[in-house]
């Protein structure tokens, strides 16, 4: 089967290629095919594949898509593929330039997998320069719905209850990509509800408050929350970063000194 051709041929970028695909076929959608791969060794194998083939595009796009469908709401299947270090494989993918969008989205949906409700896995991430990595790929990509709205969630579930990772946020300058973000795509209710989520998460550092005043991002914030009355997570979360912020201040044009 797929598992015997991937330990057969480690060296073979299209035999790994095509045996992740049929695995992908096979465990979308068949709960129990997954715990079959994971008991065959499936995650060791699929991580070293990732690894051994990691300028490969089509390798780490479907082993990618493979760990996202086969881990997703799998407990125990996301303990095989974190002992075999499938998240810190996969943040390399994440960094590297030569990857374009469509194998981000699915290294990203893998990670957010592997990742929810797991406080030493986010640990793990954030040590290893995720934050970065992350708002990174967001400037990169701005233009790729798709792959904003898993980015920005992801950095949300970093930072929510992690200060390290709030820390790093302010280093690489989050809150000037989530603003970009916000104003590129404006009237996509799914992307701008995890841009004020994620920054209100955020607003409770005080760096994060003066680059939001700095970079005019409570009038965004505004323009988000006026340009959706009706999406209420949009609005709790738009309200209170703009309570915290406090008023807009207008801009005032200096009076001219009267000719003497």
């Amino acid at each position: 089967g797929c598992l015997e051709a991937m330990a057969a041929h480690p060296e073979n970028a299209g035999t790994q290629l095509a045996a992740m695909w049929l695995l992908f076929v096979l465990a979308d959608g068949a709960a129990g095919i997954a715990q079959e791969i994971v008991d065959g060794g499936g995650a060791k194998l699929i991580v070293s594949a990732l690894e051994r083939f990691s300028t490969e595009s089509g390798v780490q796009y479907h082993g990618s898509q493979v760990i996202w469908v086969m881990v997703d709401g799998k407990p125990s299947i996301q303990d095989s593929f974190l002992l075999a270090n499938a998240h810190i494989v996969l943040l390399q993918a994440l960094a590297a330039e030569s990857f374009g969008a469509t194998v981000k989205v699915n290294v990203t949906w893998a990670l957010r997998a592997l990742s929810e409700g797991r406080d030493a896995v986010v640990r793990d991430l954030v040590m290893g320069e995720a934050v970065s990595i992350i708002v990174g790929n967001l400037k990169q990509h701005v233009d790729n719905d798709r792959l904003v709205h898993i980015v920005v969630v992801v950095l949300w579930s970093l930072w929510a209850n992690y200060f390290q990772a709030q820390r790093e946020a302010v280093k690489c300058d989050a809150v000037g990509a989530l603003i970009a973000t916000l104003k590129q795509h404006r009237q996509h209710v799914g992307i701008v509800a995890t841009c004020i989520g994620a920054l209100r998460a955020l607003c409770g550092v005080a760096e994060v408050q003066e680059a939001l005043r700095r970079q005019g991002g409570a009038r965004v914030v505004q323009d988000a929350v006026l340009s959706h009355p009706d999406e209420l997570p949009i609005q709790a979360a738009g309200e209170t970063i703009l309570q915290i912020l406090g008023p807009i201040m207008e801009e005032v044009e200096e009076p001219l000194c009267p000719l003497m």
